[in-house]
C-alpha cells in the first residue's frame, strides 16, 4: 500500500522557551509588580474579568527594573520572527503589562489583533493556578473526531507553563487563561509586538 503524503499547510506555531536566569530576577520582579499594583490604577478597562492587570495603565517597558527581562524576551521574539521567515524585518514592542491572578481569577477567550506577535512570560505559577488554552483557527463543524494522541485532530491545546517560561505566538491566535484554583497568586507578563 502506498503511503499518503500529508501537507500541513496552516500550522499554528507557538514558541516555547525557558529563561535560565529566571531565579535571579524572580523575587525582585514579583515585588515590583506588587508595588505597582498598590500605587497605580488597574488597566484593562474593556476586559470582562476582574483580574488585576496594567494593560493600558502602566507600560512595563518604562520601568528599568524590567530591562534585563525585556532584553531577553525581545531576543527570543526576534528568533521566533526569524524562524517565521521575517529575517529582514524588525520588531517593535507596542506594550508590556502584568497580570495578577488571585484565587478564582481567569482571563476570557481573546486575541491580541491587530498586533503581529504576542508573548506571555510566567513570573510566578503555583500549582493549580490555571493553564493557558489555545484554540484552533479552523471553524467548528463536521464530525472528524478528536484523537488524543494525534495533533491533527486537536481543536484546543493546553499548556501549564513553569516560572521562567516564555510563550510566543501570532497575535490573532485565540486563547484564554483558566481559573486560578490555588490559594496563591499567579503572575504573568504579556507583550505585543509589530513587525516593521
Amino acid at each position: 500500500m502506498e503511503k499518503m503524503e500529508l501537507h500541513q499547510i496552516f500550522p499554528v506555531i507557538i514558541g516555547v522557551t525557558e529563561n535560565k536566569n529566571h531565579k535571579l530576577i524572580e523575587k525582585k520582579l514579583i515585588e515590583e509588580c506588587k508595588f505597582i499594583k498598590k500605587n497605580f490604577k488597574k488597566g484593562g478597562e474593556n476586559w470582562s474579568v476582574s483580574t488585576f492587570n496594567t494593560c493600558g495603565s502602566y507600560n512595563l517597558t518604562t520601568n528599568k527594573k524590567f530591562d534585563d527581562l525585556h532584553t531577553w524576551i525581545f531576543k527570543e521574539v526576534d528568533k521566533y520572527k526569524n524562524q517565521m521567515s521575517h529575517k529582514n524585518s524588525k520588531i517593535k514592542c507596542i506594550d508590556s503589562w502584568f497580570n495578577i491572578y488571585n484565587k478564582y481569577d481567569y482571563q476570557e477567550r481573546h486575541e491580541h489583533y491587530p498586533n503581529d506577535i504576542s508573548a506571555v512570560y510566567y513570573l510566578k505559577t503555583p500549582e493549580n493556578s490555571g493553564s493557558i488554552k489555545f484554540y484552533t483557527h479552523e471553524p467548528y463543524g463536521g464530525n472528524f473526531g478528536y484523537i488524543e494522541n494525534n495533533p491533527l485532530t486537536w481543536k484546543t491545546y493546553w499548556l501549564n507553563p513553569r516560572p521562567g517560561t516564555l510563550l510566543i505566538f501570532k497575535s490573532n491566535l485565540m486563547h484564554e487563561v483558566k481559573q486560578n484554583k490555588s490559594n496563591q497568586q499567579k503572575i504573568s507578563i504579556a507583550l505585543n509586538f509589530k513587525i516593521l
